[in-house]
Order: structure tokens, then sequence, then C-alpha cells
């Protein structure tokens, strides 16, 4: 079976890898700017927002796919390959990140586990900040793995705000060769809830 679900997102590993061929790839490394992100740690401090990790996958996976996404017509994300991740979450592989407001599921994001790297695959928010928040709860549950890089693929304001940075392929290819030596941090991610980091008293800028 797992022969089988890896083969069903076998294409799309293809297609990324032809198109970055003709362009850098881009790292976020937990290490970097995350704890600059002032105004992510603010909205944590007042508890309005409650993360959990794979508990919610199937949610978060097909709320991915049905995100409106200006300027993209339909979704990358088949039938097939959303059953192949579903599998590969079963396995112990793939995770989500689930964001709540209240008891609203508001965003959210999944992705795959291999060594001591984490790949984002996608993400959504119904509300504002639900998606940064995502990625911060991420970075503080890797880096309590000893993760050095999350692959987030694509550089744009709110990953660059969280320290992601363009690598050229050639150091792309030779970093994650080093960390997939390391053993798969495999199965559910669900307990201990994560760290989130001090916020500051106040918002940032008053």
């Amino acid at each position: 079976m797992e022969r089988e679900a890896l083969a069903g997102v076998r294409n799309r590993w293809r297609f990324l890898l032809e198109f970055y061929q003709a362009r850098t790839l881009i790292l976020c490394a937990p290490a970097l700017a995350v704890y600059e992100a002032s105004v992510v740690l603010f909205l944590l401090k007042k508890g309005e927002f409650r993360v959990r990790f794979d508990t919610q996958f199937k949610k978060v996976i097909r709320s991915c796919k049905d995100a409106y996404r200006p300027g993209q017509r339909g979704t990358w994300l088949t039938d097939e390959m959303e059953q192949a991740y579903n599998q590969l979450h079963a396995m112990g592989y793939c995770h989500s990140v689930e964001v709540y407001l209240g008891d609203a599921l508001v965003g959210g994001l999944y992705g795959l586990s291999l060594g001591r790297m984490f790949f984002g695959e996608s993400m959504f928010s119904l509300a504002d900040d639900a998606s940064k928040v995502a990625t911060v709860a991420l970075v503080e549950k890797v880096k309590g793995f000893e993760f050095k890089y999350i692959d987030c693929q694509v550089l744009n304001p709110h990953t660059e705000a969280l320290g992601a940075v363009e690598w050229p392929r050639s150091q792309y290819l030779k970093v994650l060769a080093e960390e997939l030596k390391f053993p798969n941090r495999q199965g559910s991610w669900t307990e201990p809830e994560p760290r989130v980091p001090q916020a500051p008293a106040q918002a940032p800028g008053t």
C-alpha cells in the first residue's frame, strides 16, 4: 500500500522537478526570521487561535483543494492525489496543522515529513492571519524534532516575512541529501500540543 500511495503522487514530484530545473528552489529555515514576525506572535498571545496537529487531516487537504486562489483556474490537487496523501497520512508520513477560531477550523496546511525535513504542500485560510499562525506553529513543532529546514516551495510576502530564502538548486540538493539520511519522524504528531513562543505584551508599533 505504501508503494501505491507514493506512486499516486509521483506525477506531482516529476512536475516539480521539471519546474524547478529552470529556477532556484526556496527554503524556509526555522532558525531564520520567524521570531521577527511579531504581529503573528501578538495574535497568539491572546489565545484567540488554537492549533492542533493531525486531528483533521482529511478536512485540511479538502479545504486546501477547494480554496479559491485568485488567478488560478482549478487546482493541481486531483482526487487521485488527495487519496494518496490521505494514505500517506495514515502511514504517518503526511501531517496537517489545523488552526481553530473557537470551534471553527479557519486555516491550516499539510505536507510531507521525510528525514529531517518538512515539505509543505498547500495551505488555506478562512480568517485573517490563520495561515501565518499555522506556519509559526509548524516551525515550533519541527524545531522540537531538530529539523533545520522547511521546503515551502514558494517565495511570497507571507513566507519571506517568516524567514524564507532562495537557494540555488545545487545547494538545495546537497542539503536535501544530508537531511534525508536521518530517520523519518513517522507517526501521529497530535501530542503533545505545540509550544507557542511568547508574544509581546502589546501589538508592534503601539
